[in-house]
């Protein structure tokens, strides 16, 4: 049965998304790759697709040194502020 017949199958920028943000500090693409048994080409091509749907989203994704991490939107930071007080 492919992914997209099994209902309970997630695809790649969902399983990265989900990974991110359980991620207490950034992480390589290359750990992704092995947490989901996929080919680094695979989890950047997914980091890509991710990256353009959180554009519209009040998260975003941070590359520093070759990792990557979710963070909040730069444009957020007032409120973001002000509600952690």
């Amino acid at each position: 049965m492919s992914e997209s017949e099994n209902p309970n199958s997630l695809d790649l920028t969902t399983s990265l998304e989900a990974l991110l943000f359980v991620s207490a500090e950034p992480v390589l693409p290359s750990q992704l790759a092995e947490a989901l048994e996929v080919s680094v080409a695979a989890v950047e091509e997914g980091l890509k697709e991710l990256d353009g749907e959180l554009q519209m989203r009040g998260l975003r994704l941070q590359r520093h040194a070759g990792r990557v991490q979710l963070t909040t939107a730069p444009e957020t930071a007032e409120r973001v502020e002000r509600f952690l007080g």
